[in-house]
């Protein structure tokens, strides 16, 4: 039996922002200033649509589009569903990446696993009620402001997410019952990520 294959558009965006965190991260100074400069862009146009920052865009365009199949493209004046996807996951990366000395962007790390992660280790009274507002938003503006919202926590307790399966999950939202399931998934990981991160800290020796 073999494993079921990673979509285009997770492994293209994952790849992404791999290549950015390992060049901004890396040895090469001439890279290094790059990715900088790439992430500051990206970060700055978090929470707007791509036809809004056309520098962003215009990286979303270089970093994804080249690798993604031609069916996940737009045809008229506004993006398809990838394309939005791609650049919303980026561009929550960047804010995710900004300050940091290792990598945020890490593989299989569910967005609702992270922030289960982060309840248990912060007060999960202040994080529950926003991770709450994200399962029940209806909005794509809401759905941006309440991940860059808790993005922006991850990002102080280091905790890393997969960039490649939010924008798979992003995507998803625009498929009709999609908001519904999403939710009903990213309520699943952050249960699981709750309770695993629980049992990891009741099973470490006490000093």
């Amino acid at each position: 039996m073999t494993d079921n294959p990673i979509p285009p558009l997770m492994a293209v965006v994952g790849r992404a922002a791999r290549s950015l965190e390992n060049d901004l991260l890396g040895q090469d100074h001439g890279r290094a200033a790059a990715a900088r400069r790439d992430l500051a862009v990206l970060r700055r146009a978090a929470g707007a649509s791509p036809e809004k920052d056309p520098l962003a865009w215009g990286l979303v365009l270089e970093r994804v589009l080249p690798d993604l199949p031609e069916t996940y493209l737009g045809r008229g004046d506004a993006p398809s569903r990838s394309e939005w996807a791609a650049f919303t996951a980026l561009t929550l990366f960047a804010v995710h990446q900004q300050s940091q000395s290792k990598a945020m962007h890490e593989n299989r790390m569910g967005i609702g696993y992270a922030v289960g992660r982060l309840a248990q280790r912060r007060d999960s009274e202040s994080i529950k009620p926003r991770f709450d507002a994200l399962l029940l938003t209806r909005t794509t503006g809401g759905l941006v402001h309440n991940l860059r919202s808790l993005v922006t926590l991850l990002r102080a307790e280091q905790i890393p997410a997969d960039y490649g399966r939010l924008a798979q999950d992003l995507a998803r939202t625009r498929d009709r019952g999609g908001w519904d399931r999403v939710a009903l998934s990213w309520g699943r990981e952050f249960a699981r990520g709750l309770s695993l991160t629980r049992s990891e800290s009741q099973s470490q020796p006490v000093a």
